[in-house]
């Protein structure tokens, strides 16, 4: 068996998806395209087809899954590029009902904010 170093820079590939915000790379890069999720410090090259580039420069800002196969680092497990792309959804915004707006604006009859805060201090 190979002995592991901490320099060791082997890679995890399977099946698998980012979600995150369409960037485009700078001109020159082996992808055009990348998928930035939220907690990520960089985006995560997508290496397409042609098809697949003209799809993606629609989307660009917009979220995304890309399905595909998936490189990984083996020390972190963070996704370092995906290519054979078999898939790729635009998330929609989540729908807001309007319950869930409910106190954003006044209406007629709700006591104001500080008089709120005042019955919460006198324990009422």
């Amino acid at each position: 068996m190979p002995e592991t170093t901490l320099n060791d820079t082997s890679h995890r590939d399977s099946f698998g998806a980012v979600e995150g915000a369409v960037e485009e790379l700078a001109r020159g890069e082996a992808a055009r395209f990348a998928v930035r999720p939220v907690e990520a410090s960089r985006g995560v090259p997508v290496h397409l087809s042609h098809e697949g580039e003209a799809t993606m420069a629609g989307l660009r800002r917009k979220r995304v899954r890309v399905e595909g196969l998936l490189r990984r680092d083996s020390n972190s497990g963070q996704p370092l590029s995906i290519r054979n792309v078999t898939n790729i959804d635009v998330l929609e915004p989540p729908a807001t009902k309007p319950a869930d707006l409910w106190g954003i604006l006044p209406t007629a009859g709700d006591p104001k904010p500080e008089e709120l805060i005042r019955a919460a201090w006198d324990g009422a």
